[in-house]
């Protein structure tokens, strides 16, 4: 009886290993073929780039009154910023982009702010890129009608503040084609979040 029971233990071993075997490619703990993963940790690792785009304001007239504003990338990795509804959109001061608070009030004036309808994908010249440490300026000058100068007094409060609508940390502008584009809107490749600068004190002239 002992050669018999000898004889089936090996098929019964050799099963044993095959389901094992199986077993740990299909773990999903099982890291080093973790795939999705992988994936998804290299879509997430750009969460806090916008984190690290710095924005500040700087008058360079009083009569009227006028400033440059300077975005910087003081993230590790080139990025692509969209400029709507940004400090760095043409039309930022009628879009409401930045907040006037006279001298001695208690909050902003309330300036009438226009809203545009935007289509993706957005024209070429929407999309700004700049690679780790670089910065570029846009010039803005203050006037009526958009903004109520007479009612600032001499000396008023300043800031910019919003929301980025979208960005491309590791992407250049040249790399987001409209199919790029796309593909990327609706991964977590393309960014969105608050901007906010430091106030200055903003003399009328």
């Amino acid at each position: 009886m002992a050669p018999a029971t000898s004889s089936y233990r090996f098929p019964i071993i050799l099963f044993a290993f095959v389901v094992g075997v199986g077993l740990w490619i299909c773990n999903p703990f099982n890291t080093s073929l973790n795939y999705p993963s992988a994936a998804m940790s290299d879509g997430q690792k750009h969460q806090n780039a916008l984190a690290q785009v710095a924005i500040s304001l700087k008058q360079t007239a009083t009569s009227p009154p006028a400033i440059s504003v300077t975005v910087t990338n003081n993230y590790d990795t080139v990025m692509t910023l969209l400029n709507w509804n940004s400090p760095l959109d043409p039309a930022a001061v009628a879009l409401g982009v930045f907040s006037f608070t006279p001298e001695g009030a208690s909050a902003p004036l309330d300036i009438p702010t226009i809203a545009f309808r935007r289509v993706m994908p957005p024209p070429p010249e929407t999309l700004i890129t700049l690679q780790p440490g670089e910065s570029t300026t846009k010039e803005f000058t203050f006037e009526d009608p958009a903004v109520p100068v007479s009612e600032l007094g001499k000396k008023a409060k300043l800031q910019c503040s919003g929301d980025w609508a979208s960005a491309w940390p590791g992407y250049t502008a040249a790399e987001l084609t409209p199919e790029t584009l796309d593909k990327l809107q609706y991964g977590d490749q393309a960014k969105s979040g608050p901007f906010s600068s430091e106030a200055i004190e903003l003399v009328i002239g």
